[in-house]
């Protein structure tokens, strides 16, 4: 079937991170220190009423700022907790500030336009030119963009499907720590996709997921499909 990007979290494994005793203090004091990145990181907290209050209106001032600031984070932020409150002039000023940023190799620049291309935010709907950003992106080291460039190449989204090519960015990505990338890695081996079926390494990977906070990861290691 196909799979769905991780995109709709904003970057390296910030739901894991955000259930972590200290890095929400840790993001907070970033952002008054300055750190706009550390800024858009808070302000998903503050919407999700992660280990702090809920402020929905404090998060999208917060990510705005941040967004506005020049920081691509901030902007995938503002644009998942904003909704209908981010104008479409918003989205489209944040894609072209950022396009020039990627081009200068700015690895989340590059996975915020790719993003942005993929879900029509500012721009045509272009699954190609997203595969293209994500690629770019991934590239530079960027483990979100490999992991939305491996759903690319499973779905056959703006590339040729390749599981086989798949596979390969979702091990780079659980070889990074991301808890998607297992738990998806997982999957293709559970059900022979791209890989042979191997339902022990499976188990281990979901096992590995799960330990990492991938709720689905749990409940597949708890013998969800097994």
């Amino acid at each position: 079937g196909c799979l769905r990007r991780g995109d709709d979290l904003p970057g390296f494994d910030l739901g894991r991170l955000l259930r972590l005793e200290g890095y929400v203090d840790l993001f907070d004091r970033a952002c008054k220190g300055g750190d706009l990145r550390g800024c858009a990181s808070y302000a998903m907290a503050q919407d999700m009423g992660q280990l702090i209050p809920r402020d929905h209106a404090a998060a999208v001032a917060l990510a705005r700022r941040s967004c506005e600031g020049g920081e691509a984070q901030g902007c995938i932020v503002l644009v998942e907790v904003g909704g209908s409150e981010v104008t479409a002039d918003e989205k489209a000023r944040a894609v072209s500030r950022f396009l020039p940023r990627c081009d200068a190799h700015d690895a989340v620049a590059c996975r915020f336009v790719g993003w942005a291309h993929n879900w029509a935010i500012g721009v045509a709907k272009d699954e190609a030119a997203a595969a293209s950003f994500y690629q770019r992106a991934c590239d530079l080291d960027d483990t979100q963009a490999c992991m939305n460039l491996g759903a690319s190449y499973w779905n056959g989204e703006g590339v040729t499907k390749d599981l086989t090519r798949a596979v390969e960015l979702f091990r780079r990505v659980c070889d990074d720590e991301m808890a998607q990338g297992c738990a998806t890695l997982a999957n293709a081996y559970a059900e022979g996709a791209g890989v042979p079926e191997d339902r022990s390494l499976a188990l281990a990977l979901w096992k590995k997921a799960c330990a990492m906070g991938h709720a689905g990861a749990c409940m597949e290691s708890n013998g969800g499909s097994l």
